[in-house]
């Protein structure tokens, strides 16, 4: 397609998709269709993300398994350490996906928030099936996108988003 900017596009193909594209941006910012790009495709790879997540952690617990009697040296602080085995090695990294696991989890319900209608001044909101309630502050909902660049990194520890968000 060759029109000016990507939200240009988005009219168009929903306009050949199903017909009048134009009335679903009626009382919509761009931002909020930036936002809620973002946080569809977002989720969508979380939702990819975590069931492998689970067939690596399987793989690694039959790898453990199977090692559960080979010895290697153990290491801590880049130092060799007591000896352990492979198989206690490789449940250390059960244990980590695990974490990685409910972070994406934890992450999701950030991003399945509605940021549609919160617009830089207040519209009617919209109801969603496909997403939770809507973001309560209209004003900061389309602009927030510091949960954006890394699902990994954001945990109710170390999130730099406010609780209630």
């Amino acid at each position: 397609m060759d029109l000016e900017d990507v939200h240009m596009n988005v009219e168009r193909r929903l306009t050949d998709k199903i017909g009048d594209g134009k009335r679903l941006h009626t009382g919509r910012s761009r931002n909020d269709q930036v936002a809620t790009d973002i946080r569809l495709w977002l989720r969508a790879q979380i939702d990819t993300i975590v069931p492998l997540i689970g067939e690596l952690q399987t793989s690694l617990l039959d790898l453990a398994e199977a090692n559960a009697e080979t010895v290697m040296p153990g290491f801590t602080h880049l130092q060799v350490a007591q000896p352990v085995t492979f198989g206690h090695h490789m449940l250390a990294y059960v244990e980590m996906l695990t974490r990685d696991a409910e972070r994406m989890v934890d992450c999701r319900k950030r991003v399945n928030r509605l940021p549609l209608g919160a617009a830089a001044r207040p519209v009617p909101r919209i109801r969603s099936t496909v997403f939770t309630p809507p973001s309560c502050c209209s004003l900061k909902t389309s602009a927030r996108t510091r949960w954006m660049p890394c699902p990994i990194a954001t945990s109710p520890s170390n999130s730099p988003l406010p609780p209630a968000w």
